[in-house]
């Protein structure tokens, strides 16, 4: 192959897998609608095992909570610190990503239940704070490891946290066996390769809404896909 046809191939691969890309996050969201719409809501004291969908309150499992910028108690805290980078292709990059919390508990008016959120898919309202003094941010950040914020410049993190007491929906493959000898609750949720997992602080109609954009971004997946595909016979 020559130079000249290996270069045709970059732009073609580049919309190869960027069609692959939004085609299975587009299938996710939309399998997930579905499992949203289908399962009804469970009791979590009479909850049977397998996969369920529940609604209830976020609590700290072993009263591990962690800060987020505006100093709320999270009990799952993911944040994103970003640089403004000024020139010719001006942008927000990504100069630092945490995350905290690996498990907590929810709960409703008949039982608690564990929540391990490793491998769930996290459906969260994302909040975005942006400053050009980063002494609070530096403050806020230390908790996550990191403080090479310069003055002078642009920051600016996004936070998606699950806040102690509020609302949360999970599905999940539900197991009532014991996951920790000290826990006195009815069962818990942990990722399975048989089951969906997915964890949101919106409540069902909010949720659905989300998940909504599922079949548009599949389909321009899709097109994208054809249009390599396309473009990969027919080029001279």
């Amino acid at each position: 192959m020559i130079r000249g046809e290996s270069n045709d191939l970059v732009p073609i691969f580049i919309f190869g897998s960027v069609g692959l890309g939004l085609m299975v996050m587009g299938y996710r969201r939309f399998r997930f609608k579905q499992w949203v719409e289908d399962l009804p809501t469970s009791r979590i004291a009479t909850a049977a095992q397998g996969l369920i969908e529940v609604q209830g309150r976020a609590t700290a499992f072993r009263g591990k909570v962690f800060s987020s910028h505006q100093g709320l108690s999270a009990v799952y805290l993911r944040c994103q610190i970003q640089e403004w980078r000024s020139g010719k292709n001006s942008r927000w990059e990504t100069i630092h990503t945490s995350t905290q919390g690996e498990e907590f508990l929810v709960t409703d008016s008949s039982g608690i239940a564990h929540v391990a959120v490793r491998g769930a898919y996290m459906v969260l309202n994302c909040e975005t704070h942006e400053s050009t003094s980063p002494g609070l941010m530096i403050e806020r950040t230390a908790l996550l490891g990191f403080s090479a914020l310069s003055f002078g410049k642009r920051y600016r993190i996004l936070e998606e946290k699950i806040v102690e007491g509020e609302s949360v929906t999970v599905i999940g493959d539900f197991t009532t066996a014991k996951l920790d000898p000290e826990f006195k609750g009815s069962g818990g949720f942990r990722k399975s390769p048989m089951h969906p997992f997915l964890v949101s602080d919106s409540h069902q109609e909010a949720l659905l809404k989300k998940l909504s954009f599922g079949l548009p971004i599949m389909i321009l997946g899709a097109a994208l896909v054809a249009v390599s595909i396309w473009w990969f016979l027919n080029r001279r």
